[in-house]
């Protein structure tokens, strides 16, 4: 949901940053053809507007844009829809969804944990598997995971330079590690559902699409007060990136390299802030990139099944549907050996380094390591990673693991708990059970 910078200890003005996937630690197995053509045939669902539905609430409900809702439903002003209004919700052939993996159910499964486990939503499951009734599924069932949703959906941990962000599964933030401009006086924000660090100001998004910011405001980084319909945030180096409900980007901030130069894009599914350069993917999953260009960070018009996107100071790294990895830009520290790298579900670029994220909850890393950030061999049972100058990981129990420096007190993270996505009162039938 996603950001990184220079190495703020060799410049003043270049500072780490990282973004983040929630991700799963299920078996999951590759692609089948088959399996593509069942998806692509599945028929569109159908909502009925119920008192207090909005366009924006019921696309983010079910994984597709407003805009592809106003299109469907021939809606003259998105603003307006009456109670009882039969909405067809699209059916997105020849989205990325199908470029995701399949789960098989096993005893005690739930859907909410095998989608919080992919970083997806339990409508995206119910829309793209056409579950009747979330509350039951089977033992043998094969799912259909849609993966590249997940990189929609919002950061619940992030690096930034010199600190880190974490989200709570009661909606309120906490920070650890530097604080020079206040980037992390973060204690008072609530009802949030995704953070993202940049070098000197953090920004939070909130449930109802807004966004609100600290820290920095040198360059108008910190601007978003007025901002709407947000699904995603990406804090960069003296900018920040918002992605709306209708797949198109707004920025503010530093533009002195063209980094906030998006207005012309759509279909937008992520976006990652880097030094000086912006990202996008788009859905079908080819990408956008905009800024600075000193390393050939921006060489991503020819990568194609992209599901995630991080953007670091000076490369960018992108994560192919069958759980490959592409990195362009610097490759000074071997940042780019990724060649051998397989059955990855989320990757994070730090300053110097690239981290990866395997389907049994190990993480692999290559790259800059004089601080230890490459030193996650042995850890397990994560869900996700953030990587700046230090090399974060979420567990599946809500605490978090880091590797690398300690000068600001980074090491703080080691103390945290109930780290996750805001929890939601549902009650399933464990499969099997």
């Amino acid at each position: 949901m996603l950001v990184h910078v220079k190495n703020w200890r060799k410049s003043a003005a270049a500072v780490l940053f990282s973004v983040l996937f929630l991700f799963g630690m299920f078996s999951m197995n590759n692609i089948a053809a088959h399996a593509q053509t069942q998806i692509a045939a599945q028929e569109n669902a159908v909502y009925t507007v119920k008192p207090g539905d909005t366009l924006y609430g019921i696309a983010i409900r079910y994984g597709v844009t407003v805009r592809q809702l106003v299109k469907a439903n021939a809606i003259a002003n998105p603003d307006l829809i009456r109670v009882g209004l039969r909405l067809i919700i699209p059916a997105r052939v020849g989205h990325p969804q199908s470029f995701g993996r399949y789960y098989t159910v096993v005893p005690g499964d739930t859907l909410s944990e095998i989608a919080l486990g992919y970083g997806v939503t339990v409508p995206q499951m119910v829309k793209t598997n056409a579950i009747a009734d979330p509350e039951l599924i089977y033992v043998g069932q094969i799912l259909a995971i849609p993966l590249a949703e997940s990189f929609t959906q919002r950061e619940i941990l992030s690096a930034g330079g010199g600190y880190v962000t974490g989200l709570k599964k009661d909606g309120t933030v906490v920070a650890a590690g530097w604080n020079e401009a206040g980037q992390g006086e973060v204690w008072d924000w609530t009802k949030m559902v995704s953070v993202s660090a940049g070098a000197f100001h953090t920004v939070g998004l909130k449930a109802d699409g807004t966004v609100v910011a600290a820290g920095s405001n040198h360059n108008g980084e910190g601007e978003v007060g007025k901002w709407t319909d947000i699904v995603a945030i990406a804090a960069g180096i003296g900018h920040t990136v918002g992605l709306k409900a209708d797949g198109t980007v707004i920025a503010t901030g530093n533009n002195a390299n063209g980094e906030c130069a998006v207005q012309d894009w759509t279909d937008i599914v992520a976006i990652s802030a880097g030094y000086g350069y912006t990202l996008g993917l788009k859905a079908d999953g080819k990408v956008v990139a905009t800024g600075k260009n000193d390393w050939n960070q921006l060489a991503v018009s020819g990568w194609t099944d992209i599901v995630s996107i991080s953007a670091s100071d000076a490369h960018a790294v992108g994560l192919k549907a069958d759980g490959t990895v592409v990195v362009t830009g610097d490759n000074g520290y071997d940042q780019s050996a990724v060649s051998g790298w397989t059955n990855i579900i989320a990757v994070a670029a730090g300053s110097h380094h690239t981290v990866g994220l395997k389907s049994d909850g190990t993480v692999v890393a290559t790259g800059y390591n004089q601080e230890g950030q490459c030193a996650v061999s042995d850890w397990q049972d994560v869900i996700a990673i953030s990587a700046g100058g230090n090399t974060f990981g979420l567990r599946k129990d809500g605490t978090v693991a880091v590797a690398g420096e300690n000068v600001w007190d980074q090491y703080a993270v080691l103390g945290w708990t109930n780290i996750g996505h805001p929890e939601t009162n549902t009650q399933e039938t464990r499969a099997g059970k």
